[in-house]
C-alpha cells in the first residue's frame, strides 16, 4: 500500500517519526524497509535507523 511505502520513506529519510499506520493497512516487513533503505543508500541519500 502506497500509505505504508510514504510512511517508511519519511522515517527513513526525515527527522520525524510520522507515526503507525491506521487498521487495516499493515505496515512494511522488514525486509521490504531493508530494500528501501539499500536503494535510498546507493542513490546517495543519508538514512535514519527505523
Amino acid at each position: 500500500h502506497w500509505n505504508a511505502t510514504l510512511k517508511a520513506a519519511m522515517n527513513l529519510l526525515t527527522p520525524v517519526q510520522v507515526g503507525p499506520l491506521r487498521p487495516p493497512i499493515p505496515k512494511l516487513n522488514e525486509e521490504a524497509v531493508g530494500l528501501m533503505r539499500k536503494d535510498l543508500e546507493a542513490l546517495g541519500h543519508p538514512v535514519n535507523n527505523y
